[in-house]
This record gives structure tokens, C-alpha cells and sequence, in this order.
């Protein structure tokens, strides 16, 4: 989709597929440890597997979008991920908006703008 360099070396972003499952769930671990700190309500139990299901239902899924990034060209590894998806938040009206979640870079590979450039996506 995109490719940036990055201080340590280049990164891209793309679309998620099925045979990232393994590495988003990674992600969503260091994003769970990330937000244990401050959370309100303890999160109930299957929370991680729901969201994988739907992660995979996501992709390609019209109103829905799963973006990885990933660094290392060849052999690369899956090092960011977002999560987006269309609501409609009002009861009051039809107008759309998009929902971003769980958005996540991997410790080593922060503050490379690969946040930004998910989000972007």
C-alpha cells in the first residue's frame, strides 16, 4: 500500500490478511498490557478471541478495514495494526463515522511514525 522510511529503516503499510492473525494477536497482548494501567472495567473473558474473529471478518469486508505494518522487506514482520470499521453513532440521524481501534505499534518499533502512518491508512 505505502512504504516510508523510518529512522531504523523502511516500513509499509497494507492491508491485514488471515496469516497476520498470528502477529495481530501479539499485538493486541502488548496493546492490552498497554491500557491495564488505566482501565476502568476489567474486560471480560474472550475479549481477545472476539476481537480476532472479528479483525478476520473485517478483511474485505465492505465498511470494515484491517491495515498491518511491517518492516524488514523480504521476510518481513508484522509490526503495527489498526483497526477500522463504519458506525453510525447517532440514533438521531443516518450520518456515518468511522471507528478507529486498536491501534498498535510494537515497542521496538516506535516513534517511526508508523502509528501515524496506520491511521493514515
Amino acid at each position: 500500500m505505502s512504504q516510508r522510511p523510518g529512522p531504523s529503516g523502511q516500513f509499509s503499510v497494507r492491508a491485514a490478511r488471515p496469516t497476520d492473525l498470528p502477529a495481530m494477536k501479539e499485538l493486541f497482548d502488548q496493546l492490552d498490557e498497554l491500557q491495564r494501567d488505566w482501565r476502568v472495567f476489567r474486560p471480560r473473558a474472550g475479549i481477545r478471541e472476539e476481537y480476532l474473529a472479528e479483525y478476520e471478518q473485517a478483511m474485505g469486508r465492505d465498511g470494515a478495514a484491517v491495515f498491518v505494518a511491517e518492516e524488514g522487506g523480504a521476510g518481513s514482520r508484522v509490526v503495527g495494526m489498526c483497526y477500522a470499521h463504519e458506525v453510525i453513532p447517532s440514533g438521531h440521524s443516518n450520518d456515518r463515522a468511522v471507528e478507529l481501534s486498536s491501534v498498535v505499534v510494537a515497542g521496538t518499533s516506535r516513534h517511526r511514525g508508523i502509528g501515524r502512518a496506520l491511521v493514515e491508512a
